[in-house]
This record gives C-alpha cells, structure tokens and sequence, in this order.
C-alpha cells in the first residue's frame, strides 16, 4: 500500500479542472487557542481564515489493534503550535512536536526518544507550503506543489532517481478525483455528503491507501504513520482550500473506503467512522476500518 499525504480546489461554475500529467500514557494537557478580534477583519488581510472551532483533542482507534491520541496547542494567530502524540500500534511511541512561523517558512522540530529532527516547509507568497526536503534511508528527497485559486492542483516527488506525481482535480468546489503517476495512472474518485466542511479537514489523509499528503520522519524504529502531520497540517491550511463538503466515500478499482459522521449542536463532526470495502464486502478488522473522536477547545 502507498502512504502519502493531500488538499483541494475550485473551478468556478460546474467544469471539473483536469489537469493533465507532466498503554495508557497521556499527553500533557495543551494549551487553548487564543480568541481572534474579528477572524474576517477586512482592515488586517494578514490575518489567516480560521475555523470558529479548534480541534482539542483527536483520538483515532482501530479494530486492527492501534490507538493513536493527539494534543493540540494554539499560537496567538490560532495556528497549530505544538502536537503531542501518543501512539500505541507495533509499538509505544510518544511524539511531541513544535511548530514556529516565519514569513517564508513553517519549522516543524519533532522531539522523540531524546533526539529532534528539523524540518522546513518553505512557503509561496499566499503562505501556502511550496517545497521541503528530507533524507530517507540516506537518499535526499524533495516535494513541490502547485495551487491554482489557493486550491492545490499538484503535487510532486523527486527523490533523485524519479520524479512521481499527484493531479488533483475539482467540482463544485470539492476535490471529485486524483491521479497518482508512477510506473502508471492511478485514479481515486471521490464523493460527498451534503454537510458542510466547516472544520476544513480531509479524513480520507486518515487511511493509508488515500493519504496523498504526509510528512516523513526520520527515526528508525517511529511508527510515524500514526502522526497524522499531513492531516493536520492540511486542516492548518497549509497545503491550501479543503473541500467545501465532508467526504463520503474513496474508490479506486474495486476498493473504496466510506466516511460516515456525528456531530455536535453547531455541526462539527465530533465521529467519524471510516469503513474499508474490498470489492464490496466490508472489512470490520482492516486497518482502514477505524474510529474517529474529536474534542474541541470550548468557548
């Protein structure tokens, strides 16, 4: 199965874009996110759009054996500052890490097990995410994207010996299909619920098979599948537009995956359940069958 990492885009009126190839331990308690003045405020065009709720705490468990608890703080901008993760999979892992802004760059610095790793995502002038660079196994590997309408519309892979890709394309506001170009295409279609994205997330960067945003680490023995940077870095906004509406369902061939959702009195969801299909059948005790619960900073 590919692990990757993903965000989405809108064309204006009802043309798709297509483009086409070239175990119990707790984190500490995070600090809450502070109030903006006015979110919208016309007069200050710096200031980033922003969900009127912060996500707290996630908590992701499957019936395949792994739990995975995350911890978010907020800057003063409500930007994700710091994530503390717990996993327990193979393994036991606790992850903490930090985020700090600049102009032209997001420094992402990961403590665990006594050793940090530094990683630079350089920005474009929109403060979209452009480039980073990491080492894996050795080999120096980079990724670029592109945006159109601060929607991402590519995105590609150079690790020195090929250069694979993602293409996104657009309905209506919603991410409806990609493309991955390896030895081959490969496409994705996706549907969605008539519910509002009002969180800004992706679910389908939750599962393995769909996560067509997600960012490597270094650590030999870290099961940094479990992290989910890629998702909340999505959900942070930097890898540009979520879809206008809450995914439904992921299909490529004869797999697909379904999102189903709860949510609270303002509707944000609060559960999600993703269920794995394989040619029609459900599988309960498949990795991608797993549960979603999310708290959120209160007011």
């Amino acid at each position: 199965m590919l692990i990757a990492l993903c965000f989405l885009l809108s064309c204006g009126g009802d043309d798709p874009l297509d483009i086409k190839p070239e175990d119990d331990i707790k984190p500490e308690q995070p600090e809450k996110p502070s109030e903006p003045e006015d979110p919208e405020d016309p007069e200050n065009p710096e200031k980033p759009e922003i969900q009127m709720k912060r996500i707290k705490t996630m908590t992701v468990f499957s019936q395949d054996g792994y739990f995975v608890e995350s911890n978010l703080s907020y800057d003063e901008k409500n930007r994700i500052s710091q994530i503390k993760s717990h996993i327990a999979a193979n393994r036991t892992h606790d992850v903490i890490t930090n985020f700090s802004y600049q102009d032209d760059l997001i420094l992402m610095e990961t403590e665990y097990n006594g050793a940090t790793d530094k990683l630079e995502l350089f920005l474009n002038k929109q403060g979209l995410v452009d480039t980073y660079t990491w080492k894996e196994y050795g080999t120096s590997r980079s990724k670029s994207f592109e945006y159109e309408n601060n929607y991402l519309i590519k995105q590609s892979i150079d690790d020195s010996y090929s250069i694979d890709y993602y293409v996104y394309r657009y309905m209506n506001e919603n991410l409806t299909s990609y493309s991955y170009f390896g030895d081959s295409e490969d496409v994705s279609h996706i549907t969605y619920t008539e519910n509002e994205n009002k969180l800004g997330i992706s679910p389908m960067l939750l599962t393995e098979d769909y996560r067509t945003l997600g960012i490597s680490l270094p650590f030999e023995d870290l099961e940094d599948f479990y992290l989910y940077n890629g998702f909340f870095c999505f959900y942070g906004g930097v890898f540009g537009k979520p879809s206008k509406n809450l995914e439904q369902n992921v299909t490529e061939g004869g797999e697909s995956i379904s999102f189903e959702y709860k949510f609270d009195k303002d509707d944000y969801p609060i559960e999600i359940t993703s269920k794995y299909f394989d040619d029609g059948e459900y599988i309960p005790d498949d990795e991608e069958s797993f549960t979603v619960n999310i708290e959120y900073w209160e007011d």
